[in-house]
């Protein structure tokens, strides 16, 4: 679901954030890449958990704290490659601003990564060269992404980013697992949802309409089917699959003869239903449709860590009465801190 956010904390809420998280002791000036100097107004922390900036306005002279971190590592005690549900979710956030004393409503979000995480029947590395474009863009080819690109793919767009990796080679997984999210740069993309500040992350509509977003622009992606049977198709088609497989060759039409190129899209499209068994992107769509949907009114705690054996982080107890949703919702309205 929710993985990691970047968001802006200003007057006490900073305060109390720096006061109780000793970062003041770890801010440091911060240095540019290529001279070495370091920046006017900028102090720079790192402590494993949290990235903080300490910014100072240049205009009104007012500090302010701009902090970043995997709510998901958080809810789950370093880790991230379970599920995180809806409800841990909330409780992560119930608890990060009963520790910090910093008020949700009142964190502006500026960064967020969200997404699922997908058990699928092929190879992940195999599914992650079916990735072509979305929306004119191409996917990062592997041999052009460095060691990223032995188990990435990305779409990079002006306001956000689509990623999509092999999780289990990150984390050790023995299950094939797929991972498809979105890194939003720019909030505007998410302007129809109504999230701006982190306390919008425990709105049950807002997060519902993030899964939409989500599934829609999946279905925008142009991929080729890895299992279109060849000996059913004529040479004609044979020679334009393999061309299509190059982003180039979308990228040389682009500009010159759009009409031909809708066409030509439309004509894969065709082809990866009627020749292609399974058909991978639709069964892909309805998985991301499901597994958000699971995450989203799923209540107890998550079966893989059951699986993979994995000890929670503490003994707190998710099913007592102070965690239930009802009562975590109660304590977020919006104007009321967590405490």
């Amino acid at each position: 679901m929710i993985d990691y956010v970047k968001f802006e904390i200003k007057g006490e809420d900073a305060e109390n954030f720096l006061r109780i998280s000793e970062f003041y002791k770890l801010l440091r000036p911060d240095v540019y890449r290529k001279t070495g100097k370091e920046m006017k107004n900028l102090l720079v922390g790192n402590d494993g958990n949290f990235k903080v900036k300490k910014v100072r306005d240049k205009v009104t002279g007012i500090e302010y704290l701009k902090v970043g971190f995997s709510i998901h590592t958080y809810a789950s005690g370093g880790i991230n490659y379970d599920d995180l549900s809806f409800n841990r979710l909330a409780i992560a956030l119930f608890d990060f601003q009963t520790k910090y004393k910093v008020n949700l409503d009142r964190a502006v979000i500026h960064f967020m990564e969200f997404g699922v995480n997908l058990t699928v029947p092929e190879p992940p590395l195999k599914l992650l060269k079916c990735f072509l474009s979305y929306r004119n863009t191409p996917f990062s080819r592997p041999e052009d992404s460095g060691k990223e690109g032995l188990y990435m793919t990305r779409c990079k767009k002006s306001r956000f980013n689509i990623k999509v990796y092999d999780k289990g080679i990150k984390s050790d997984l023995l299950i094939p697992r797929l991972r498809y999210e979105l890194q939003v740069k720019r909030m505007k993309y998410l302007e129809s949802t109504g999230i701006k500040t982190m306390v919008d992350l425990l709105d049950r509509e807002k997060i519902r309409a993030l899964g939409k977003i989500l599934e829609n622009t999946f279905s925008q992606i142009l991929m080729v089917n890895p299992n279109i049977d060849e000996t059913k198709l004529t040479l004609e088609h044979v020679e334009f699959i393999k061309q299509a497989k190059d982003n180039r060759f979308w990228d040389s039409m682009k500009e010159t003869d759009r009409k031909n190129q809708l066409a030509l899209k439309d004509e894969l499209r065709r082809l990866n239903r009627e020749f292609g068994f399974p058909d991978v992107q639709s069964n892909l769509q309805k998985k991301i449709r499901i597994k958000w949907k699971y995450l989203f009114y799923y209540v107890g705690k998550e079966r893989i860590l059951k699986t993979l054996r994995i000890p929670l982080s503490n003994k707190t107890n998710y099913d007592a009465p102070a965690f239930r949703w009802e009562n975590i919702r109660k304590r977020s309205v919006k104007g009321t801190p967590l405490r």
